[in-house]
């Protein structure tokens, strides 16, 4: 199961789905700003833009700008098979 908590670095590996899905990223689309829902492949960062009150966030969800207090959460997960992903 994977679960990104405590003091973690907000890496790009830490933040992706783990070894071997580096290519994969499960989080909440919650701006941690307001609650607004932000637009994929969006903002100055090409990751993800909330337009109400111009937070940007890179393709990792971190927060880059805006007033935005934290990055996009990550949610507890795990694979449960190649093609399958359990979340909660």
């Amino acid at each position: 199961m994977r679960d990104l908590v405590g003091e973690q670095p907000a890496t790009d590996v830490a933040r992706s789905a783990g070894e071997g899905r580096e290519n994969w990223i499960v989080m909440i689309g919650v701006c941690t700003h307001l609650g607004c829902v932000p637009l994929g492949e969006a903002g100055d960062f090409g990751g993800w833009f909330c337009p109400c009150h111009g937070s940007h966030y890179d393709t990792a969800g971190r927060i880059r700008k805006g007033p935005a207090p934290e990055n996009l959460a990550i949610p507890t997960f795990e694979f449960t098979s190649d093609t399958i992903v359990r979340i909660g």
